[in-house]
């Protein structure tokens, strides 16, 4: 497996950028691309149990998660946008 340079995960997230762009207004895309380059953008993606428990504010626990109630489970985590 060959590790990409940085030049070229600059260029995929230039093009992810684009293709994104697409769908949002100019205005928008302006205000996001200002916080970017300023360093004020939120970070988006994937993080650690240490890293959401200090992020959080209430206690974390978890949950069973059976094939009656995963239905629930997938509405609950959509609402959250978390990724399943």
């Amino acid at each position: 497996m060959r590790l990409s340079s940085d030049f070229e995960q600059g260029t995929r997230k230039t093009i992810d950028i684009t293709v994104r762009a697409e769908k949002i207004t100019a205005d928008f895309l302006k205000t996001a691309l200002q916080e970017f380059m300023n360093g004020k953008a939120e970070k988006n993606g994937r993080m650690t149990y240490k890293q959401l428990e200090s992020k959080s504010p209430s206690k974390l626990d978890s949950i069973d998660v059976s094939s009656e109630n995963i239905t629930d489970f997938l509405k609950t985590a959509r609402k959250y946008d978390v990724e399943t």
